[in-house]
């Protein structure tokens, strides 16, 4: 149960951020009611337009298959089949290419949102999210804004910083924040990519400081070229 609400979390709160729609249900809160750190045994649904969780199937039903993630999907106006592969520790999605940890490996590249796990998955369970929306401006996403539509969302977002950088000689802000529910902590590093076709999500989730400076390096690989 701790590591499905990890997942939910997480789904929600980028979902949020990308500006898009979700449903999520699990049993025990009512639709529309606002989640709470004081652990109601479900998430409602959340209506924020044009994304959808997929079910869970039987195999990642049990708590030690929930992987502490963040899914995000595309806009309309980008394709459902991301024309992704990963050859060694190379993956690339849509235009996008960025050098994976060692041991990380995406498992399904064509998924609408990707995601790297560790061969060691569930002992790491440290990962990190791709997802893609269409063409954006940086002065879209203010650090107020931000806070105010996840906070909407979730009582108990705390946003640890807020900052404009560089990816690949783009612009892009990078933000990292927790949220806490049912005594459950969940960090993520966040960075989204202003491209002249797209806007590119690479979410971090980390669960072990040692993954901390691994996934930065990792962000310093990023290339991104048009589509």
């Amino acid at each position: 149960m701790k590591k499905l609400i990890c997942t939910l979390l997480a789904v929600c709160l980028i979902a949020s951020f990308a500006g898009c729609s979700i449903n999520i249900t699990a049993p025990g809160m009512e639709s529309g009611s606002k989640v709470s750190s004081k652990a109601p045994d479900t998430v409602s649904t959340v209506d924020i337009p044009e994304v959808s969780v997929p079910e869970a199937s039987a195999e990642t039903s049990s708590e030690a298959s929930e992987p502490v993630t963040s899914v995000v999907e595309s806009t309309p106006d980008v394709s459902s089949t991301a024309p992704s592969v990963q050859t060694g520790n190379t993956f690339k999605y849509f235009g996008l290419s960025i050098e994976l940890p060692e041991g990380f490996s995406v498992s399904d590249p064509n998924a609408t949102t990707p995601i790297a796990m560790h061969s060691s998955y569930p002992s790491v369970s440290d990962n990190i999210t791709f997802s893609k929306s269409g063409a954006s401006s940086i002065n879209t996403y203010s650090e107020e804004l931000i806070k105010q539509t996840y906070s909407s969302v979730f009582e108990g977002f705390d946003m640890l910083s807020y900052k404009k950088v560089s990816v690949a000689g783009l612009e892009a802000i990078e933000i990292n924040y927790k949220v806490s529910m049912s005594g459950t902590s969940i960090e993520q590093i966040q960075d989204m990519i202003f491209a002249s076709d797209a806007t590119y999500i690479i979410t971090y989730t980390i669960v072990s400081e040692t993954y901390r400076s691994v996934f930065k390096n990792s962000l310093s690989t990023v290339t991104v070229t048009a589509m």
